[in-house]
């Protein structure tokens, strides 16, 4: 009955030491970040090289680019390495507009002679919300 009991604590030791090197290796963990004023996804990505997706894949928000200034979020600890598969700016033909506050996305539109639709589409926008500090690609 011993030996029973000693194989057991010994095969429960074991996998809680697998599992907990398996954890820790898999993690890749990061400290949070505080989210600022006028952060965007886009410009996180840029200052700590790591691309918009990469981000959006550590804190599990999908194809979302929507931060509020003083939320949380996790930074992936290291850089890509390839040059080519970081996100491009902006195309060559294309602008960047950054939103303050008070802007539409009619104003946009109309002050950049472009559509509603256009900046919608342009920058995978589903709704008529546009926040400060958030960045916009006109074409």
């Amino acid at each position: 009955m011993k030996s029973i009991k000693l194989a057991a604590a010994s095969f429960f030791a074991l996998l809680f030491f697998v599992s907990s090197a398996n954890a820790s290796d898999a993690c890749a963990c990061s400290e949070p970040y505080e989210v600022k004023p006028g952060d965007t996804l886009y410009s996180l990505a840029q200052q700590y090289g790591v691309t918009v997706e990469q981000i959006q894949n550590k804190n599990s928000m999908g194809t979302s680019t929507y931060i509020i200034a003083g939320e949380d979020i996790l930074l992936p600890p290291e850089p890509i390495e390839d040059a080519e598969a970081q996100e491009p700016s902006a195309e060559p033909d294309s602008a960047v507009y950054v939103v303050e506050s008070g802007d539409t996305l009619y104003n946009i539109a109309q002050s950049e002679g472009t559509t509603v639709h256009a900046l919608q589409t342009n920058n995978d926008i589903e709704s008529d919300v546009i926040f400060p500090g958030q960045e916009l690609t006109i074409q």
